[in-house]
């Protein structure tokens, strides 16, 4: 990477070379399972007991070298070395009871637990101009592990009148948090709870259904949105967390169509709206390091202002033979953003959206190969935005033991080595644009087994663990190309 700094008539006040390489490693475990007591009573009464762990775990290291300086002094600004081992464990506990209380009147009711445990060991190392040995520098140094327990309870109602299905229910949560930053000196967190309510109004006709709905949704924020470790990995850019950010609630209204027909179809208008949206934002500030003053770009995370969405999309579903199976969905939305940082006001809007295809073709033997391909437009922020991604992936399946066992050999992007991403902040201090190159391409070996039957007289399991509280930060604005 080569980064210069110039006047405003256009004279370089400071350059260098920055070559960065490295290496890293992910992985991911979820493991789940079900429980479910039918009663001979009655076949609609369902007692269902579930338990999932993930495990995902990520290493990175990179070897930072400048070369070419100008006005970047070796004393100040050395070589260093970044180390960052992270992850994720989780263990959630689910309970859910399910009854006719009489043909037209059903209730769902149950308790959730989840135990979410977070961690991050982060130490940079600078070279001695000197000796040539590295030394961990102690100030860009972290030992995090963060704590968050979320205790729930459910309760919903379902009326049946002819062709009419109306549902409402409430969900009382709790989330007790437990933060442990060593490097900050933090170590606590706000604890917080949440009455969500739902509503919906369904109107069958033959082969379709049209829905109304209103739900509040909460998005916690996630753990790259709360680490308070100062991040100063990349010279010029400053990125932190933000340990007191509060859940973003966001109220959802949805109409729905659905058509059940041969080549099932599914369109939905939506409007969301959030008054405490969490938001990726950036400042100039002036800091001084080894007695030198420098310049930064500031980038935190913060509850500001309001995040409004107005969002179609639709997906369907078609039989083209026996065999071959095509499915399609995509979605559009305009977004309108607007909240005051710093003393300013700032408003951005635009669209994003998504757009996702899968073929399928069975062949005999238990083989398949499936071809999938997707479009991701860029996220629109606060102070600017991101640049789209496209994606494309083929899977060749083989079913084992009577269909007890799948394995399906994926290759990702085999096409391309890179993908690169540009985005672009515009705030009331300074304008900044950048881009950078990330590995896509890979091939994969999954493995899948079924265990177990479920008499045909009982009714399916309709319940199951699906964790999605989470709110999926945008990445720190890209520095490195």
């Amino acid at each position: 990477m080569l980064l210069a700094n110039t006047d405003s008539l256009g004279i370089a006040k400071q350059a260098y070379i920055l070559n960065n390489t490295g290496n890293g490693s992910s992985s991911g475990l979820d493991a789940a399972i079900n429980y479910q007591l039918g009663f001979k009573s009655s076949k609609n009464r369902l007692l269902t007991l579930s338990y999932k762990y993930s495990y995902a775990p990520n290493k990175q290291f990179n070897d930072n070298l400048f070369s070419s300086r100008f006005n970047y002094p070796l004393a100040v600004f050395p070589n260093y070395q970044q180390n960052n081992d992270a992850g994720n464990r989780d263990h959630t506990l689910q309970l859910d009871y399910a009854d006719e209380l009489t043909k037209q009147v059903s209730i769902e009711a149950g308790a959730k637990a989840i135990l979410r445990n977070n961690y991050a060991n982060y130490y940079v190392d600078d070279q001695n101009p000197v000796t040539q040995q590295y030394v961990t520098n102690g100030s860009l140094t972290n030992d995090f592990n963060y704590h968050q327990d979320i205790l729930s309870v459910y309760n919903s109602y379902q009326l049946k009148v002819d062709k009419w299905i109306g549902k409402a229910g409430l969900r009382l949560e709790h989330t007790g948090l437990s933060a442990d930053f060593t490097s900050a000196g933090v170590n606590t967190a706000p604890s917080y709870s949440n009455l969500i309510p739902s509503v919906s109004i369904q109107r069958s006709f033959q082969t379709s259904s049209l829905n109304f709905g209103y739900t509040q949704r909460i998005q916690r924020p996630g753990i790259l949105q709360l680490n308070p470790f100062v991040d100063r990995s990349v010279p010029g850019f400053v990125n932190t967390g933000n340990p007191e950010l509060r859940p973003e609630l966001d109220n959802t209204f949805e109409l729905t169509y659905s058509n059940f027909a041969k080549n099932a179809i599914n369109i939905g208008l939506s409007y969301a709206f959030s008054n405490n949206s969490i938001q990726n934002v950036s400042s100039l500030l002036t800091e001084t390091v080894n007695g030198k003053k420098d310049t930064v770009t500031y980038t935190t995370y913060q509850n500001l202002g309001t995040n409004k969405t107005l969002g179609l999309n639709v997906n369907t579903n078609m039989l083209i033979t026996k065999k071959f199976t095509l499915s399609l969905n995509g979605q559009v939305n305009r977004v309108w953003l607007s909240g005051t940082f710093n003393g300013n006001s700032y408003s951005n809007d635009g669209f994003t959206g998504n757009a996702f295809g899968n073929m399928q073709y069975k062949f005999g033997s238990g083989f398949a190969l499936s071809f999938n391909a997707g479009y991701f437009s860029g996220n629109v922020n606060l102070q600017g935005s991101s640049s789209a991604f496209v994606f494309n992936q083929y899977l060749l399946s083989k079913e084992f033991f009577h269909k007890l066992m799948t394995v399906v050999l994926v290759a990702n992007d085999p096409y391309k080595k890179f993908n690169t991403f540009t985005s672009n902040i515009n705030s009331a201090d300074f304008a900044q644009n950048s881009s950078s190159q990330n590995y896509y391409r890979s091939l994969a070996v999954r493995v899948n087994f079924k265990f177990g039957g479920l008499n045909k007289d009982i009714k399916r399991n309709e319940h199951g663990i699906n964790n999605d509280d989470t709110k999926n930060g945008a990445n720190k604005p890209a520095t490195t190309g």
